[in-house]
């Protein structure tokens, strides 16, 4: 966590724009990949990975929120 967290938070608040919406979302992030560890292919870029689940998590709160617009 400690070497990624800083290019997850970059990552996801050039998404969000949001400061405070972007720690709770990479916070959701990492809670989802602790859930998922055991599907992680170790073949693979972790923090590709972890971007993936990251975005995931974005695009469910960008669909969360113009639904709350309506």
């Amino acid at each position: 966590m400690r070497d990624t967290k800083a290019g997850l938070y970059r990552f996801v608040r050039r998404y969000v724009g949001d400061a405070d919406e972007t720690y709770d979302l990479v916070q959701e992030a990492y809670a989802a990949a602790w859930l998922a560890i055991r599907r992680y292919d170790p073949e693979r870029s972790f923090e590709a990975w972890l971007r993936t689940i990251a975005i995931n998590k974005c695009r469910d709160w960008s669909r969360r929120r113009k639904i709350r617009r309506l």
